[in-house]
């Protein structure tokens, strides 16, 4: 089998959002590579955590051979006010491999906190995945 690079579409589900689509590669992820990786769904603040860096998850290559060449995963987690992703919760997923692949690589996140009152808070945020099977496979 050939190595190919993965491609991961990250969808934050964030309302207002103006562009909720970031691309990733199963490498290294910054600031700058994914503006709108998360919504935060609940918790006080008044400043939003804010993504540091982490790794992007890749799609599963073994679904390329149960003909499964695309999918979703939507999770839920806990920003922790030291900036670390806590109480990772698949809310649902097309295949149980695709909320696998990305729970794997969120504990590699680091957040800025959210903030209350210039002090770090812990926040509840969600992720929406939706994978591609690379060309080729």
């Amino acid at each position: 089998m050939r190595t190919l690079p993965f491609l991961l579409t990250m969808l934050v589900f964030a309302g207002c959002a103006t562009d909720p689509t970031v691309a990733l590669s199963g490498q290294q992820m910054s600031a700058k590579d994914s503006p709108n990786l998360f919504a935060v769904m609940s918790g006080q603040h008044d400043t939003a955590p804010r993504f540091l860096s982490g790794r992007g998850a890749i799609y599963p290559p073994q679904l390329a051979y149960k003909d499964i060449l695309s999918g979703t995963a939507k999770l839920s987690y806990t920003i922790t006010k030291e900036g670390r992703v806590a109480d990772i919760r698949v809310v649902e997923a097309s295949h149980p491999q695709f909320a696998a692949g990305v729970a794997h690589v969120m504990p590699s996140w680091r957040f800025e906190p959210a903030r209350l009152a210039g002090v770090p808070v812990a926040v509840v945020a969600q992720t929406s995945v939706t994978f591609s099977a690379p060309s080729g496979m």
